[in-house]
Order: C-alpha cells, then structure tokens, then sequence
C-alpha cells in the first residue's frame, strides 16, 4: 500500500504543544527527509516508499536527515524536540506500524522480537514441557553479525542465522532431567524503501541439551587472545576479521585462514601479529574451533541461491523458494532474478566476519547451477551499459536532487541501461515519474554528464 504522509504532517501541525509552531508543507518536508528521501517529491514518486500489508512493517527514521531538513527550513523546535514529535506523530497515525528513531534501536526491537518467539514457539514449548521446570530463567538468542548495509534495497529478503537457548529454573523439589533447551533459528528481514522494514523470525531447531557435563567453551575473543597473544579487548576487535574456509580438492577443510589487514584496529596490534606470525593471513588448524563458543565440530554446511545440494546430485538450493529443485526451475520460475539472488546471496556469504561464520562451512569449490549463467549475464550487462548510466552510478553518494535521481535509478530494474541519448532516457521517464521535478533533475544531470565529457574526452 502506497504511503500517504498527511495525515502524519496533520499530527505534527495540530499538536497540541506545537500548534502554530510548524507549516503544513513543513511539516511534509521533514517527514520526507526522515523517511530517507532528499525531497517531498522523490518521496512522491518513488515506487519503494510503502507499508508491506502481508506483514509487520517498521519505520527507522533517518534523524540526521530530519535534524538538516529542519535547519535548512529554519524551525524553531530543537532536535530531540522534533524527532520526539516525528516519532509520536508516526506512531499515532499508522496504528500498528512500529516507529524507531534509529538502527539501534530497531536492532532492539528485533531482538525483543526474537526472544518472544522462542518463548512462544511450540517447539521450544514442547521441549520445556519434559522439564522440572518453574518457570523461564532467561532467553539468550543474541542476534550477531547483523550488518544493515548487507540488506539488500530492492526487497529481496535476506536472512542470517542465530543460535542461542532457553533457560529454565529449577525445581529443587522435583528430579532434574535438565534445564537447558538450545535454539537455533533464522532471522529474515526485507527492506523496501528507505526507511520500510519487515521482518520476521522462524524457529529451525529445539532441542533439550543433556550434555551436562560438558567442557568449559571459549567464546572466539578469547580463543583469538591466546592465539594472537593480545589482550581481551582488542581480541574482540580482531573477532571481526574475515574468515575463509581452505578445502583440498577432495572436499576436506584442511585449515581456516583469518585476515586481520582487512580489520579496522591500532597498527600497533596489527604489528604484533605480523611479528608474531609473519602475515597479517593467519591460518589455523580446522580443530580450532572445536571448543570456540558458537563454532561446531562438524560445521552445518552453508548453501548459496542455486548451489547444488551435498549428497544430492542434480538437486538445488532455491533460495527464492525455499525449495529444493531441479536445474530447470531456476530459468522457468525466476529467469534472471535467478542471478541477481545468487550474487546478493554470494556477496553476504563473503562479507561475513568470524564471528558470524560460527558454525557454518560453504566450499571454494561448491557446485552453483546458476553461476555459469550469472556470470555471463554479468559480463553482457556490463558491456551493455551507456555512459550515462556509469557516470549516474559514480553520482549515488551525492546528497542532492541528482543523488536522489542516481539511487532511484539503480533501484529501477526495467530502467534502460544502454540508452546512450538524452532523448531516449527522458522518454523513459517521462512514463514512469509523476513529478516534473525528477524530469528537470534529469535535464541538470544530463547538462553536468556532458560537461564532464567534453572536460574529459
């Protein structure tokens, strides 16, 4: 359902508080911005901008954007003051739809999220109903190596996996036959829009851990301590570092190698683990892991959209569908969708820190039915793009109208990528856009693209 903002700009002209203190058109203004949107009208005519009816969706404001919109606009309110007012005009307005002031505290909302379907979920339930239990101890599924920026923005769903337990407390006056349910599940969030999330969360596994007398685990800041011979805190810095499994050729993982260049921390420590090891690629034995907290002996196998199922032959992964396939779905059912989900899928997987790979293996060498394809299709969409369309990908960082227009365009996928003329892209969009400002924004872009070209020939 396509958003409407009035009846939110009314909330925040009519409160009682602030009656008489903002404009209508003002108030538009700022709740653009806080939505993600340079302008009123790139709000109006991006097709992103809507509440997902099939499900919860969250708002996250981009306070930094707010607090700059009401500056140029030269409010009266201090920030907090509107921020405060935003919130509570969004939140009174779209009834049911959760509203945060930032990232941070959506990640606590997701969290609180998680911890109530483990308590609620009939697996978990059914494991804690053969303890001696008198009530839940504690929920610890900590969501870890979140990273926002890995979401992708075209409302492909992206999913991470979390693993934690529930803990019951005793009944001293009934025989203890465990108190531990250990819970892995997965937590999936789209993002459609700027500032529009849903979310959603599935319980995979719950089992009763018996294991009680189990060896003491060390979680990976520790274990890279005595490793690395640094201390805690900078250890759980270096917990960040990429992992990448090494597979012979027979399939058999015969080490892992972190890169500690690729983390952000003082050179002194990167120095002492040079000196210490000779690179900043240190390797380790595959056994290292085994009493890593988080990290299994035997690690699940990780599958990317199209990789071929171990064990398996001639069946696939269909991330899309949640299914296993045959080859020939992927052309029938996704056509290049196919590709654009195997290299979304891909990308994660190889942005994933030790710290979030725990647990998990995907071979250099894993066989992808879709590969082959994705990567041909690459290189011929690569080929076919104007130069137009290279310089507006080089403009996306810009906080302007022409920004706005680059971000819009690299999310519109039937935009025509190879159209070389000002004549054919301006035909194109003037039967997509609704509003004369995105047409004038392109005209000024065009002007400065041709003016770069004849500077640099």
């Amino acid at each position: 359902m396509a958003i409407d903002i009035s009846p939110v700009a009314y909330a925040i002209t009519h409160h009682p508080q602030f009656t008489g203190r903002i404009k209508h058109g003002h108030a538009q203004q700022c709740l653009a911005a806080a939505l993600g949107y340079k302008s009123l009208a790139a709000l109006q005519a991006s097709p992103d901008a809507v509440l997902l009816l099939e499900r919860e969706t969250h708002v996250v404001l981009d306070k930094a954007a707010l607090l700059k919109r009401a500056q140029d606009l030269n409010l009266e309110l201090g920030g907090e003051e509107l921020s405060a007012l935003v919130l509570e005009a969004l939140r009174k307005s779209w009834v049911g739809t959760p509203a945060h002031e930032s990232l941070e505290a959506f990640r606590s909302s997701l969290q609180a999220m998680v911890n109530f379907v483990v308590a609620n979920d009939g697996t978990v339930s059914g494991q804690t109903a053969v303890m001696n239990s008198d009530g839940i101890l504690e929920i610890y599924v900590p969501i870890e190596g979140l990273d926002f920026d890995d979401v992708p923005t075209n409302g492909d769903p992206y999913e991470i996996e979390i693993e934690g337990h529930i803990a019951m407390e005793k009944d001293t006056e009934r025989p203890y036959v465990g108190h531990h349910v250990d819970v892995r599940a997965t937590l999936w969030l789209v993002r459609q829009g700027a500032a529009f999330w849903a979310v959603g969360c599935r319980i995979e596994d719950a089992q009763l851990d018996t294991n009680w007398n189990r060896r003491e685990t060390l979680s990976l800041a520790e274990a890279l301590a005595y490793l690395l011979d640094v201390d805690i805190a900078a250890a759980d810095e270096l917990t960040d570092a990429p992992l990448q499994e090494l597979v012979s050729e027979d399939g058999v993982v015969y080490a892992w190698e972190f890169d500690f260049g690729a983390v952000r921390v003082d050179d002194e420590i990167l120095e002492r683990i040079k000196g210490l090891h000779g690179s900043l690629q240190v390797r380790v034995e595959p056994d290292f892991f085994v009493h890593v907290q988080g990290f299994d002996r035997v690690p699940h196998r990780h599958y990317v959209h199209g990789d071929e199922f171990e064990g398996g032959v001639g069946v696939y992964l269909c991330a899309s569908c949640d299914a296993h396939v045959n080859a020939g779905h992927f052309d029938r059912e996704h056509g290049i969708k196919s590709y654009e989900r195997y290299f979304s899928d891909l990308q994660r997987w190889q942005r994933r820190t030790a710290r979030s790979r725990g647990g998990l293996r995907r071979p250099s060498n894993a066989v992808n039915v879709v590969a082959p394809a994705a990567l041909a299709h690459q290189a011929a969409y690569e080929a076919s793009r104007s130069p137009f369309h290279r310089w507006l990908e080089q403009q996306t960082q810009r906080q302007d109208e022409i920004g706005d227009l680059a971000q819009d365009v690299f999310r519109d996928v039937r935009f025509p990528v190879s159209a070389s003329s000002r004549e054919a892209v301006l035909n194109y969009l003037e039967t997509v856009v609704r509003s004369r400002e995105v047409i004038e924004t392109f005209k000024d872009s065009w002007r400065e693209f041709s003016g770069a070209r004849r500077s640099h020939p």
